[in-house]
């Protein structure tokens, strides 16, 4: 049951984080490398409603529900599964000032549908959310090499 979470300080200023999260909603493939393919289907108020595709570490089709909270010092972009054969809930993008820089936190939320096996080993979910996040904090840290 991928329920886990990273997180690591960030030397970058907030609103270059922000940047970055929010261009990993128009952009999936170039923050989470098994990601093949993505679209968005839908632009509502408040909200984006993406689809993309990765073989791997399980093959899915996730279509999501992406929306932007504000927090007292940051934000959480919340990507909620919608009609996923597999799994239900969320994954969490949370970004928080912290002195010069930003603590920034994946969390993996997801939870099998009953009678389903899960394909994603709890080490393989954690090394997803390890990755990802020094990705995401590599391409702030170093602007111009990574964007």
């Amino acid at each position: 049951m991928p329920n886990t979470q990273w997180t690591e300080n960030v030397d970058a200023p907030f609103h270059r984080v922000l940047e970055l999260l929010r261009d990993k909603v128009e952009n999936p493939q170039k923050y989470v490398s098994a990601v093949r393919s993505s679209r968005i289907l839908e632009r509502g108020e408040g909200h984006v409603l993406r689809e993309m595709y990765q073989p791997s570490p399980g093959d899915l089709t996730i279509r999501e529900r992406i929306t932007e909270h504000e927090l007292p010092d940051g934000v959480d972009v919340v990507f909620e599964y919608v009609d996923n054969p597999t799994y239900v809930g969320a994954f969490h993008n949370t970004a928080v000032r912290a002195g010069r820089g930003v603590e920034l936190t994946y969390l993996m939320d997801w939870r099998p549908r009953p009678g389903v096996d899960d394909p994603i080993a709890p080490d393989v979910a954690e090394a997803m959310m390890r990755d990802g996040v020094r990705h995401l904090k590599r391409l702030a840290e170093t602007p111009a090499q990574g964007h």
